[in-house]
């Protein structure tokens, strides 16, 4: 396996990321098909299902202001390293937005567990479950974690098949880069 940058798709957008906290190779192109297909689904009302925090829903309830996309499973423990760290970002900044989508099979007891670890973790953006299932019958397991940053325009700025480490300095650097630019 080798390492690849590649920049994809006509509007030129860079999209990069990494396997795994265990991958030696930090850095990779995302699928140009999963970026799409997270960024169509996070453009209308999807049938995600709030189950805890505020703010928006969508792309567009979120326009005007930079968005973390992260579409995450209830078995990513390392996820809650970057749920925790765009906590603090949505916090100490002004116009950051935050949706965390779980994309297990939905059951009353994924979302129970789904509210126990936003309230655990303190999450107070917006945490979504797929209620149709939607992205999780298109996605892959090795397509999961990916992170999105989209700016005030609603245009996709990072997309990565996050890790920790690089992958999350990379998505928080992304996003304190759009919210300094008015």
């Amino acid at each position: 396996m080798r390492s690849s940058l590649r920049v994809l798709g006509p509007l030129g957008i860079f999209l990069s990321g990494c396997l795994g906290p265990n991958n030696p190779f930090a850095i990779f192109a995302l699928p140009v098909e999963v970026g799409e297909l997270v960024a169509s689904a996070a453009k209308d009302d999807t049938g995600w299902e709030r189950i805890s925090g505020n703010g928006p829903k969508t792309i567009e309830d979120a326009r005007g202001h930079v968005l973390i996309v992260e579409v995450f499973t209830l078995d990513c423990h390392a996820c809650d390293e970057r749920l925790t760290a765009y906590r603090k970002l949505y916090v100490d900044t002004k116009g950051l937005r935050v949706i965390a989508v779980e994309v297990d099979p939905i059951t009353e007891q994924t979302k129970a567990d789904l509210e126990r670890r936003a309230d655990a973790l303190d999450l107070d953006y917006s945490v979504m479950i797929d209620q149709k299932g939607g992205l999780r019958s298109k996605l892959d397991e090795k397509d999961l974690p990916v992170c999105m940053v989209f700016d005030r325009d609603g245009k996709l700025a990072l997309s990565k098949l996050t890790c920790n480490g690089d992958g999350l300095d990379a998505v928080v650097s992304t996003a304190r880069r759009l919210l300094a630019t008015e």
